[in-house]
């Protein structure tokens, strides 16, 4: 059959092709590159048809799905044209079919199609919208296709291999109670919001070098066998976190209902062996939990024009400065919470080997954790913003979970991941310490702002006693304020030195390098007490006289100090110079003592 006579008979309506096809049963449809944009195949329509052939739409282009299509069951006698429209809703293809290179626009519809043989979408382009809810794959390909925003594949049913290799996916994409047997994933690209709630899957999914927007959600998802997520980058808020079994048991058995006996007992076979809140063989290795996420609009990003945006900038400034206390936007005290994998059993092994944390994750009530692999894993914690550096937070749950992870650390053996644990845990106590005091200082003002609002309103008389009181407030809070401060700024002071002094004893170049520059440092500065002026001769003298310093207990130093100092100073030792080696022996004795200790915690054995 010619692509001419196929396309003919499409033109003439469902009833002219039906017959094509019976009376050509060993050709093919071909509609290979054809415009269904066109005035002549605008009206083209394939929802409720019966493909009994092969059929082809390579490089085919379809047009928008207008208004009254869009909604389920409208197709058939919907007024006005569909415009060239993608319409296959509950169209069932018995042979091969191929979309590969097509080009779709808005809002394309499958939603409940039926593929019993391979299907192809490789290379294609889908518009915004495009649904594909609750069709049937037997085995399908869309690798290296890239699909809009909102696209549903929500409850589709893969009976065989599906791939989805090196596609593009927009925001919201919906994979929400699949099923699938085998699929991959990987190097595909995931807006904000992909969801994979309660998706079963069944023998392999394969996301390696997968990157996912913000709020990717696997909660409830079911990994029966290998979960590979080697490589991958995750966005803020994703989750993993374990689901209800019975639920997805529930919903299967109600899927099973509208479909043909074959295709319900496969739904009902691998939901009742699936398992939403195990792990079985999943991997990590190498994946990064980020804390990228959405930028939410402020009245500064929003200001239009020179005097307004100068104004605004002013006031975000002054804003800015309750981002040390407070999270800078409601919605970021709610979402920005890092990965969660809590309530998930471990029936195998689970590898984070080589993870990048960029918030603490949460793995409450997984068991057990001898299954887990940390092996080389990174944990940090905050975003970086204006005002705030990487290690600060106000939050309570990011100590939690630090806790929790230090826990696991210890019942697995990983006690360099323990003391790293440990001294993150400290630096947020810090942040939380600040958080405490201006909640102190600001105690009692929670219900003020109301004053305002009311005084606007006319009720002036009633709310006097209140703003005189209110007035009264101010000498506790600057009391507080004073005797409450000095935690947090011990904690700040002593968070700062400790860890720029010798990352926390885990650096041994570090406080080397500091005692070179404090040893070269005071050589200089005797430089201008000597009795002459400064010679490149003087500098051997400088330095022994300062490395003396640096090591006052030894008796070899003691007389080399008298020897260098006579020659430096030969009318004694100026009374500045005696006060500052004792400071120069003082710091380099402690950086010294934290060079040791930083040796001895590379081999200690725990």
């Amino acid at each position: 059959m010619s692509a001419s006579e196929v396309l003919q008979a499409a033109r003439k309506g469902r009833a002219e092709l039906e017959a094509f096809q019976r009376s050509h049963p060993d050709d093919t449809l071909d509609f290979s590159g054809v415009d269904f944009r066109a005035p002549e195949n605008e009206h083209i329509t394939f929802s409720d048809f019966h493909f009994l052939l092969p059929v082809i739409f390579e490089g085919a282009t379809f047009g928008d799905t207008p208004v009254p299509f869009q909604v389920h069951g409208a197709a058939l006698g919907a007024p006005g044209s569909p415009k060239g429209a993608a319409l296959f809703q509950n169209t069932v293809f018995e042979r091969r079919a191929q979309f590969s290179k097509a080009k779709f626009g808005s809002n394309a519809r499958f939603d409940g199609a039926i593929f019993k043989d391979i299907v192809n979408f490789v290379d294609v382009t889908f518009g915004e919208g495009a649904r594909f809810s609750r069709a049937i794959f037997q085995s399908s390909s869309f690798a290296h296709s890239i699909f809009g925003p909102m696209t549903w594949f929500d409850e589709i049913l893969m009976v065989r291999d599906g791939s989805f290799e090196e596609s593009i996916f927009g925001r919201h994409v919906d994979f929400s109670r699949a099923i699938f047997e085998r699929v991959h994933f990987q190097s595909c690209l995931f807006g904000e919001g992909a969801s994979f709630e309660f998706t079963v899957f069944s023998a392999l999914a394969q996301f390696n070098n997968t990157e996912f927007g913000v709020g990717a959600n696997f909660e409830g998802a079911a990994f029966c066998g290998r979960a590979g997520f080697e490589g991958a980058t995750f966005g803020d808020v994703a989750s993993f976190r374990g689901g209800d079994r019975q639920a997805l048991v529930d919903w299967a058995d109600e899927r099973a209902k509208s479909l043909l006996p074959d295709y319900a007992q496969v739904v009902t076979e691998r939901t009742r062996a699936a398992d939403p809140s195990a792990f079985h063989r999943a991997s990590f290795s190498g994946a990064t939990f980020t804390t990228s996420g959405t930028e939410y609009a402020t009245p500064f990003t929003m200001a239009e024009g020179i005097k307004s945006k100068t104004l605004e900038a002013l006031r975000e400034g002054l804003r800015r400065v309750r981002v040390l206390f407070y999270p800078a936007h409601d919605l970021m005290r709610q979402k920005f919470s890092g990965a969660d994998f809590s309530n998930r059993s471990l029936k195998g092994s689970a590898d984070f080997s080589r993870v990048r944390f960029e918030q603490p994750p949460d793995f409450q009530n997984v068991d057990p954790v001898s299954s887990l692999d940390f092996a080389a894993a990174r944990f940090s914690f905050g975003r970086r913003a204006w005002l705030v550096s990487r290690y600060w937070t106000t939050q309570t749950d990011t100590v939690t979970r630090l806790r929790r992870l230090r826990k696991i650390m210890k019942d697995i053996d990983e006690p360099d991941l323990e003391s790293s644990l440990f001294i993150l845990q400290r630096m947020a106590e810090r942040g939380i310490a600040w958080r405490a005091w201006w909640d102190d200082v600001l105690h009692g003002y929670g219900i003020y702002h109301l004053i305002g609002a009311r005084l606007k309103s006319g009720n002036r008389e009633e709310f006097s006693e209140l703003r005189r009181r209110q007035l009264f407030k101010i000498p506790r809070s600057v009391w507080v304020a004073i005797t409450g401060i000095g935690r947090p700024l011990m904690l700040t002071l002593l968070v700062f030195l400790y860890r720029y002094s010798s990352d926390f004893s885990r650096s041994i170049l570090l406080p080397l390098g500091w005692f070179v520059l404090f040893a070269c440092g005071f050589a200089f500065l005797c430089s201008s007490y000597t009795a002459t002026d400064f010679r490149v001769e003087q500098i051997p003298d400088l330095m022994a006289f300062s490395l003396c310093v640096s090591f006052p207990v030894s008796p070899l130093a003691r007389r080399s100090f008298d020897e260098v100092g006579s020659r430096l100073f030969p009318n004694g030792i100026p009374e500045v110079i005696f006060a500052l080696s004792i400071g120069q022996a003082v710091i380099e004795t402690v950086l010294l003592f934290l060079v040791v200790l930083a040796v001895r915690n590379h081999f200690r054995v725990r």
